[in-house]
């Protein structure tokens, strides 16, 4: 091989893996897309100041390995803050695309004591963190109160 050809061939993959490094995705962090909404329940009987179900949608269908919700008002004076729900998979839940706040996800157990999650409250902020492998997302979302019927 002539140091033409092989200065050509170096030159031609430099020029492939700059191209792979800035146009495209395959060395960025996955990057989890959560879209939290409140879901009134018209005529579903609840107790006052309580709040409606919080579901949380995802782009597509993804093996959590965890879930964990943060008050931001104990984040913002704990950085090391206990959550008020946690989930955790040793390997990785069965794919999903959507749950509700509190409920169960199979493949996924409660990451801490008490096992059950905290109830919401009305009009406070909220963080959400998922983990699905090296994928990570987070979102604030604020639950609203109960509509008075």
């Amino acid at each position: 091989m002539t140091r033409s050809n092989t200065f050509l061939i170096t030159t031609a993959v430099l020029l492939g893996g700059i191209y792979c490094y800035f146009f495209t995705d395959w060395f960025k962090e996955k990057i989890i897309q959560i879209i939290p909404q409140n879901r009134p329940m018209l005529g579903a009987v609840r107790p006052p100041g309580s709040v409606c179900p919080v579901t949380f949608m995802l782009e597509q269908p993804y093996q959590l390995t965890s879930v964990s919700v943060y008050s931001m008002a104990s984040l913002q004076t704990n950085k090391n803050s206990i959550p008020v729900w946690k989930l955790t998979a040793k390997d990785a839940s069965k794919p999903v695309r959507g749950f509700a706040y509190g409920s169960s996800i199979a493949g996924m157990t409660p990451g801490r004591v008490p096992a059950s999650p905290e109830t919401l409250v009305a009009e406070s902020q909220y963080r959400i963190v998922i983990e699905a492998g090296k994928a990570h997302g987070e979102a604030l979302f604020v639950p609203v109160a109960t509509p008075v019927e």
